[in-house]
């Protein structure tokens, strides 16, 4: 076991110190910098009633919809609110709101359920029922790939080569 604060190998038995309002296991010679000392709990029982793998994985597989920017908007208009209305329904800044539907901030859980529960929408839908990414516009100007490439010769110029090397 090392040391919490010294990063050493404590040597016999460690000491366990409340320091800057932390719980730490730290060596004897770091022990000084604690206040107070603390005990362990004892490892906290699964709850019995468990959910079985596949309904996690289940949740694991959502993903957010494309245009959800566009659906959140729609929705906010559709439910007659302004952003100033549907930021305070949901407890957060316009601003938020504002970047949500130019999709310039992307939602966490929290959010997502918030935006469920006042305007009605889902933003979350499963995997394989979403949309393949679309696939993007080939660039027109050079890329490094492009420099790399070697320039295979056309026949005119390898006959001036062999010609060339000939004399």
């Amino acid at each position: 076991m090392r040391c919490e604060v010294c990063g050493r190998e404590i040597r016999g038995p460690p000491f366990r110190r409340v320091i800057e309002g932390g719980r730490l296991t730290v060596c004897a010679q770091c022990a000084h910098f604690g206040t107070a000392e603390w005990t362990p709990s004892a490892p906290r029982a699964l709850p019995k009633a468990r959910q079985p793998r596949s309904e996690f994985e289940a949740l694991e597989r959502l993903t957010l919809v494309d245009d959800y920017g566009e659906t959140i908007r729609v929705a906010r208009q559709r439910e007659n609110m302004t952003v100033e209305e549907l930021a305070k329904r949901i407890a957060e800044k316009e601003s938020v709101v504002k970047n949500l539907e130019k999709e310039e901030l992307v939602p966490n859980s929290a959010l997502i359920q918030k935006l469920r529960n006042v305007l009605k929408i889902e933003l979350l839908v499963p995997e394989e029922s979403a949309p393949a990414p679309k696939a993007s516009k080939p660039s027109a100007e050079r890329t490094l790939g492009d420099l790399i490439k070697q320039k295979q010769p056309t026949k005119a110029e390898s006959q001036e080569t062999e010609e060339l090397e000939d004399d």
